[in-house]
């Protein structure tokens, strides 16, 4: 049997054409997605959705926002944010913060509709669930499943609050009051690099020193050696340290 024979509209290949190129795009999309579910970033992110759900708190995963939003039974909404530090500085520790109810947080129409709320409100968060966590990267994902934890024990007093999956520096030591804490090698790891980055920066200046003096033809008193570089007691940024703006673009 003969096959049929087969006229082609000249816009079919244009048409043809686009099919393909939305093909490729929706494939790469979800390339897109699939690897920001295995980052470490993801994988709290998701894990800590999931957790705000199964504890009958709405909640919302905004990508790539880094954002988890929720709605407390009082109506307030409240959010988690990521934010990396030393993004782009060679050598430095890949450390992030964990961040809730700290930066503003502008809700788009989007995520009001989801979480049950009117789309012109403006909704208030709970100031007693401000708390700020840093860890390295890779401890990202063991506190996913905590924090959902942390955050209904802190709104309910007679739930208990588990201990962290990770030890930590928690200057309040209380888990139910502190607002500001470090995992022990997160902290460790920033002061190693603080302090040797204080040492780089002490040894240009006697290089510098000597470079000056050998050309104004004077003997330098500079040592020629640096001294061991003072390692700093504060954190990468202090508590009350002024925050940035985390907004999301109203949709």
């Amino acid at each position: 049997m003969r096959a049929a024979a087969v006229t082609t509209n000249p816009a079919d290949g244009a048409s043809a054409a686009t099919t393909t190129t939305t093909r490729r795009t929706t494939m790469t999309f979800d390339n897109i997605e699939s690897r920001r579910l295995t980052t470490p970033s993801g994988r709290f992110l998701r894990t800590l959705d999931e957790g705000l759900a199964a504890l009958r708190r709405p909640s919302l995963w905004i990508r790539p926002k880094q954002t988890v939003a929720w709605r407390e039974s009082d109506g307030t909404l409240n959010h988690v944010y990521l934010r990396r530090w030393h993004v782009g500085i060679d050598g430095a520790p890949r450390i992030t913060r964990i961040a809730v109810n700290h930066f503003r947080f502008d809700p788009s129409r989007r995520t009001l509709r989801v979480l049950s709320f009117h789309p012109s409100e403006r909704p208030a968060w709970r100031e007693d669930l401000h708390f700020e966590l840093t860890v390295l990267d890779r401890e990202l994902a063991a506190f996913g499943p905590w924090l959902p934890h942390w955050i209904a024990g802190r709104v309910d007093p007679a739930r208990a609050i588990p201990e962290p999956p990770l030890p930590c520096r928690n200057w309040h030591k209380d888990w139910r009051t502190t607002d500001y804490a470090w995992t022990a090698t997160a902290w460790d790891a920033s002061r190693a690099w603080r302090a040797a980055e204080e040492a780089k920066e002490q040894a240009r200046r006697v290089r510098r020193a000597a470079f000056l003096a050998g050309r104004s033809g004077t003997t330098s008193t500079t040592p020629t050696t640096a001294p061991a570089a003072p390692v700093s007691t504060t954190s990468i940024d202090a508590p009350t340290a002024t925050a940035a703006v985390a907004t999301e673009a109203t949709r």
